[in-house]
């Protein structure tokens, strides 16, 4: 293959590292809140317009076709 003899000087083998130290790193942290959040107002933004789209058609099948 390939990838058969690719090296990576940055690879560590060892258990030194824990599997949880990259909830020690802030922009690991950083990128995984704001992901979240962005993910939390997208689902809140869907069920607004379900939400109102039911309340303007009083239809379920039109806020099954949105």
């Amino acid at each position: 293959m390939l990838m058969d003899n690719v090296e990576c000087d940055n690879y560590r083998s060892d258990d030194s590292v824990s599997r949880w130290g990259l909830l020690r790193n802030q922009e690991f942290l950083a990128i995984w809140f704001v992901g979240s959040m962005t993910s939390t107002i997208r689902w809140l933004e869907v069920l607004a317009l379900g939400i109102f789209v039911f309340d303007l058609t009083g239809s379920p099948f039109q806020v099954a076709l949105m």
